[in-house]
């Protein structure tokens, strides 16, 4: 419960910069660890001090550590009394140094009473046991006295020294430092000649151990002796003194003032030292023996374990930010490639986890080395043993999915290569860039320049490198082969396209012989595609008889492109057609120089129109078959590698363009046309021919019986605007023969609609004399009947005219019949 009291106060003190270390009961506080981190002082390693003061109440010792190390530890007001301020045992650190300051209980404590030798004896063998030195505050006039000057506690001082080092053969010192307060008279040197004398006395008394027993208070004890004036009355001095001091605990670079040396070091290490002074304080307070060494071993054994759990957790720390990242290049391994491997992350991994490890092993035996060597090289062999297992572990993923990812890269970059207009170029060159990079990033991972590293991770690493190797020879092979034929395919493209131009150009100047006219200029085309064939079948670097092999394959498959294009080019009868047309009209409609033909009266109809005929059949046959002939002379293999000089043979390239079928279809639709372009050269030739054969007085006749009409179209502009419409629409029909064709169209109707036109016109003329046939006998019917003769009339009174009306009824039924009877034989 008084603890928990304490504890609530703790908050405010801390601010303040220090903190009840031991209450006034004698508990210790464990938020003390946390106080040494908060003060910056857990990773000091040795790098630090402990003072610790001692002396009698209200003698002004918090007073004196707050002016020396700048600390806040709350002091007493005279104006209010004398009484105890400082209950248990108070820590803080000093301002700008790393020195930790006890401030223990004052002795002689009225507050206590008769208790007070019990803790002012536990609380001094604290002191002993933690600080490097202790300061023994004092009134200067107390000199020479036994109560006043606390030579009991000098005494108990002295014994508990013995007590705490007497199994350390290599026991450490302490310095007593002897602060006389409001000196005025007496020499600084006769005072502490003075207490110098009654320690030796006090020491001599004394019950040794043997291995002590000539030992003087010297060989445990560094003895200073300092004298401040007094502080109210000399500030001035007092201040002056209070700074020479404090510079003796700051100024490192006065060795002969300076008051903390190596051999007062309690080597117990800044972070083990709150566990080292728990564990001192609950032996003094359960009032067993405290033998430093033991205290060591037990501090050793537990703060080894500390420091070996916290190393193997900063290590496994940074093998799980590469176990993290792997785990994140193994789900996304593309988003985590950019143009370079991501493997900044993982250079040289087994000298890094060798590293890691050394750094670890170099940070464990630094931090353990304060401490017991057979504890400490036990607790390092276990945790050497633990990092390097989970290092191999780590290594050997790390090796087996940068595999992939070196092959993912790989692949990534040859698909790059192959996307290219001209995957072919250099290929061989950023082939071999990609290897030797790939093969570094590997190497920066496998290979340990470290033996040790070498050693531990070689059973490993050797397999996984003759794995990616051959993986990686695969990976490549594929992409050339790939590459490989694309090229081919862009090269035999290319050349169906030229080839494709050159056969439309040939159709269009109608050669004699077709295929031989593009025998040439092909060979050309196929000679100069094979040579940058070749060029860059170098450029990939295959070997010779698969360069061999893939030329000649080139070569089945230009030939196949060759007769791919030429059926696509013809595979339509309106194209195959229009070459045909053309050829004909050439013939036919067009004389030598290629002018349109006028037909006159004196042409040879019939001789034109059979040679065209022929010639554009003859062409028809010569489309059905194609049978080119490829020279390869112009190879230029003496500038080839000698491996290409079989290839200088001439190539025969034949198929069929056209079916019989197609072909017979085609003829047809040819003499369909030549039949009509016939009929249409005829016919103009007759209208020639009539037109010469009008006499010239005959246009005067025309001219002046016509006149009357031309007048009255003059007079009318509607009339007028409709006849210059049509006017030059006749001059274009006529002066692009296009008269003869709908000439030739009307013809065909007329024709095809005559007969019938004939038919209804007969019937027309038929029916109108039968008409008018009956129309002759009713008028002399009507006559007869005109005359006196008296009508008959029936029972009902109706004239009886049911003779005439039958026979006209007869007549007309008859003439539907002779209608009727020739409509069916005109239709038949």
């Amino acid at each position: 419960m008084a603890l928990s009291q304490s504890l609530t106060t703790q908050e405010n003190n801390w601010k303040n910069g220090y903190i009840q270390m031991v209450n006034y009961e004698e508990e210790f506080n464990p938020q003390v660890a946390q106080f040494i981190k908060d003060v910056g002082l857990y990773n000091a390693d040795l790098d630090y001090h402990v003072v610790a003061v001692m002396g009698c109440q209200s003698s002004g010792k918090s007073t004196l550590l707050n002016l020396l190390f700048g600390t806040q530890f709350r002091t007493m007001d005279a104006n209010t009394g004398r009484y105890q301020v400082t209950q248990g045992i108070w820590l803080s650190k000093d301002k700008d140094f790393p020195i930790l300051v006890l401030d223990l209980e004052g002795t002689d404590s009225r507050e206590r009473g008769e208790e007070a030798a019990s803790f002012e004896r536990k609380s001094t063998l604290f002191a002993l046991a933690v600080a490097d030195v202790l300061i023994v505050n004092m009134w200067a006039q107390d000199v020479g006295r036994y109560v006043a000057a606390n030579l009991a506690l000098l005494r108990t001082v002295l014994e508990l020294n013995l007590q705490l080092f007497q199994n350390d053969r290599d026991h450490r010192k302490t310095k007593l430092l002897f602060v006389l307060r409001d000196h005025v008279e007496t020499s600084l040197d006769l005072l502490a000649k003075t207490i110098r004398t009654d320690l030796e006395e006090t020491w001599k008394n004394l019950q040794k151990p043997l291995h002590f027993e000539n030992c003087t208070v010297e060989d445990f004890f560094d003895l200073k002796f300092v004298s401040l004036p007094h502080m109210v009355l000399k500030p001035e001095q007092f201040q002056a003194a209070v700074t020479n001091l404090r510079n003796q605990f700051h100024n490192q670079s006065n060795s002969s003032e300076y008051m903390f040396q190596e051999s007062y070091r309690r080597l117990v290490a800044a972070d083990g030292f709150t566990t080292y002074a728990n564990n001192v304080w609950e032996t003094i307070r359960s009032n067993k023996e405290v033998d430093i060494p033991s205290q060591r071993e037990m501090l050793a054994t537990v703060r080894c374990e500390e420091i070996a759990e916290e190393i193997y957790s900063s290590a496994h720390q940074k093998f799980q930010k590469w176990s993290e990242a792997l785990d994140v290049l193994k789900k996304n391994p593309k988003e985590n490639l950019d143009d370079s491997l991501r493997l900044e992350w993982f250079p040289n991994l087994g000298d890094q986890i060798w590293q890691v490890i050394i750094e670890a092993m170099d940070t464990y035996s630094h931090a353990a080395k304060r401490y017991i060597s057979s504890v400490a090289e036990a607790k390092k062999l276990k945790l050497q043993e633990r990092l390097q297992a989970e290092g191999k572990e780590l290594y050997l993923r790390q090796l087996s999915l940068m595999e992939a990812l070196v092959l993912s890269y790989l692949e990534k970059e040859l698909e790059r290569l192959a996307s290219r207009t001209t995957p072919w170029k250099e290929f061989q060159s950023h082939v071999s860039k990609l290897l030797e990079k790939c093969g570094n990033h590997l190497k920066d991972i496998a290979t340990c320049s470290v033996s040790d590293a070498e050693m531990l991770f070689k059973e490993v690493r050797q397999p996984k490198e003759d794995e990616l190797e051959e993986q990686e020879q695969k990976l490549v092979e594929r992409f050339r082969r790939m590459i490989v034929d694309r090229t081919t395919q862009l090269f035999v493209e290319k050349t169906g396209s030229q080839f494709r131009n050159l056969l439309m150009s040939t159709l269009e100047n109608n050669p004699q012989n077709i295929w031989q006219s593009l025998s040439g200029p092909l060979s050309t085309i196929i000679s100069e595609s094979l040579k940058e064939l070749m060029t860059c079948l170098n450029e990939i670097c295959l070997d010779e008889s698969r360069n061999v092999l893939v030329v000649k394959d080139s070569v089945e498959r230009l030939k196949e492109e060759v007769e791919r294009r030429t059926k696509d080019l013809l595979s339509s009868n309106s194209v195959t057609m229009s070459y045909l047309y053309r050829k004909f009209d050439n013939c036919f409609r067009k004389d030598s120089r290629g002018v349109p033909r006028i037909w006159k009266p004196g042409d040879d109809l019939d001789s034109l129109y059979l040679d065209a005929k022929q010639e554009t059949q003859a062409l028809l046959m010569t489309l059905s078959e194609a049978k080119l002939t490829i020279s390869l002379e112009n190879l230029g293999a003496e500038s080839l590698d000698e491996t290409y000089s079989n290839l200088t043979n001439d190539l025969e390239i034949a198929f069929e363009v056209l079916s019989v079928e197609r072909r017979t279809v085609l003829e047809e639709k040819l003499e369909d046309y030549a039949k009509l372009a016939y009929t249409e050269a005829k016919r103009s030739q007759e209208t020639i021919h009539t037109r010469s054969q009008i006499p010239g007085w005959l246009y005067a006749v025309i001219f002046v019986l016509g006149f009357n009409e031309m007048m009255a179209v003059l007079r009318r502009p509607l009339l007028l605007l409709l006849i210059l419409l049509i006017l030059p629409i006749l001059y274009i029909v006529i002066q692009t023969n296009l008269h003869r064709m709908l000439l030739s169209v009307l013809f065909s109707k007329i024709e095809q609609y005559l007969p019938n036109a004939t038919n209804m016109f007969q019937d027309r003329t038929d029916f109108t004399s039968r008409v008018d046939s009956t129309t002759a006998v009713g008028a002399n019917l009507r006559s007869s009947f005109d005359s006196p003769i008296p009508n008959r009339v029936t029972s009902n009174g109706a004239a009886k005219t049911t003779g005439i009306r039958l026979r006209k009824s007869n007549i007309l039924s008859e003439d539907s019949g002779a209608r009727r009877r020739r409509n069916s034989v005109g239709n038949e």
